[in-house]
């Protein structure tokens, strides 16, 4: 991660404290972009948020490179949060750590092509073109195979139950109507391994070529489940945690292929920009029921 712009501390706190244990719920998991895009019923839905489902696939081409400049930007001034978990450095070698990848990050990434043509000779607008071409096909493939890993209606329906809505909008609101209400509901939250199955997504479970070019994040279920597994035996997991699932009644949420898995994120970020809620969906579904018992 540091070759794309972010700092062992910053990764730690943002996606293997904040994401991994907390996953979809809000304000602790700030992976979902917000208020650039509304994936979670949780958040307010704003104006712009209505044409989401057009203007995210660009900006997806450019996601790395606005992420690592705002991760330099908060190590600039000295800010410590990633979302609300606190980015710790516990020694002065951290710190050195942290600066290092970061001076290392923005030579390479965007001194560097500037120098090599100085060197050589060449067009200086070769340079930014260079930037621009590794920042898509990298920011491209992350970008994408991280949205369907959590942002299908499928797996971010269960994150309007985990009892965070209420406190949410009162956060930003400032209302203060419901702190006795979301009670309840965080106290009935499912148990963490039930959450990061409900909460997550595969795509193309059973290839191995979408296995090897992912990392195995096409099997995001027991990558969450499994975290310090090697990712070559996730497959043979998914068989048994599918199976486990089954036997217990819980949603495996899955997609046979990469291209449904896209289908079905463009379907949640339509959903989720025109709709406060998901309601709407649960009565089409039962329409559907009813008008095939009726076949």
């Amino acid at each position: 991660m540091a070759l794309a712009g972010s700092t062992p501390a910053q990764w730690s706190a943002k996606h293997v404290v904040a994401h991994h244990i907390d996953t979809n719920i809000v304000p602790v998991d700030d992976d979902s972009m917000y208020p650039f895009k509304r994936m979670l019923v949780a958040l307010p839905r704003r104006s712009w948020h209505r044409y989401q489902h057009i203007y995210m696939w660009p900006f997806y081409c450019v996601t790395t490179m606005l992420w690592s400049v705002s991760n330099l930007m908060k190590l600039a001034i000295g800010y410590d949060l990633e979302g609300v978990t606190r980015v710790r450095h516990h020694d002065a070698s951290d710190v050195k750590e942290t600066w290092a990848v970061m001076l290392f990050f923005t030579f390479h990434r965007f001194v560097l092509p500037f120098v090599l043509a100085l060197a050589t000779g060449a067009p200086w607008y070769r340079a930014p073109a260079l930037i621009l071409l590794s920042e898509v096909s990298c920011s491209l493939w992350f970008a994408l195979q991280f949205v369907v890993n959590h942002e299908v209606v499928e797996s971010v329906k269960y994150a309007a139950d985990a009892g965070a809505d209420a406190a949410v909008r009162d956060e930003l609101t400032g209302a203060k109507t419901t702190t006795a209400a979301a009670a309840p509901a965080k106290a009935e939250r499912n148990d963490w391994g039930e959450w990061q199955v409900l909460t997550s997504h595969n795509f193309a479970p059973r290839s191995w070529l979408a296995l090897h070019t992912s990392g195995g994040l096409n099997t995001q279920i027991e990558h969450h489940l499994f975290p310090s597994v090697h990712f070559s035996h996730y497959r043979q997991l998914s068989a048994i945690t599918r199976q486990t699932c089954a036997e217990f009644g819980i949603a495996y949420n899955e997609s046979d292929s990469f291209a449904l898995a896209l289908r079905r994120h463009y379907d949640a970020l339509h959903t989720l920009g025109h709709h406060d809620t998901l309601d709407h969906r649960e009565g089409l579904a039962v329409a559907r029921a009813d008008r095939k018992k009726t076949q």
